[in-house]
């Protein structure tokens, strides 16, 4: 968590629907950012928003990554190749009877890894 602050950058405000909170992680000592979300069911995921809050500055950068049955591709922003997104499953597919659909991805964890790096980065 970002500066060690439990309360005010906590992983629960990632999916609280309140755009006034943040969730914001630190580098472990792998390098990788990472933000991970498990969900109580699995899910047809065909589309992923993240809104970045820059918080030096004031301002956004918006995310989104489209699903299908592949993979997920990040648009939105010039810092898409920093960034990685992966849709999965903790549960066995005979655990549940899916349609089968192409244009989502099936899961119930998401997660957003940061990898990359820029110079002059500030996160």
């Amino acid at each position: 968590t970002l500066w060690d602050n439990e309360y005010e950058y906590r992983a629960a405000h990632s999916i609280d629907l309140d755009l006034n909170t943040i969730s914001c992680t630190e580098r472990g000592s792998d390098g990788v950012a990472r933000l991970k979300v498990t969900l109580d069911q699995v899910y047809c995921l065909n589309e992923v928003v993240w809104i970045q809050p820059l918080i030096w500055v004031k301002g956004s950068y918006y995310f989104t990554w489209t699903c299908s049955d592949t993979g997920c591709t990040c648009t939105g922003t010039d810092f898409c190749d920093l960034y990685t997104l992966t849709v999965s499953s903790g549960r066995t597919a005979s655990q549940y009877t899916l349609p089968t659909e192409s244009n989502c991805k099936y899961g119930d964890t998401v997660m957003i890894q940061r990898t990359g790096t820029r110079t002059n980065d500030k996160n």
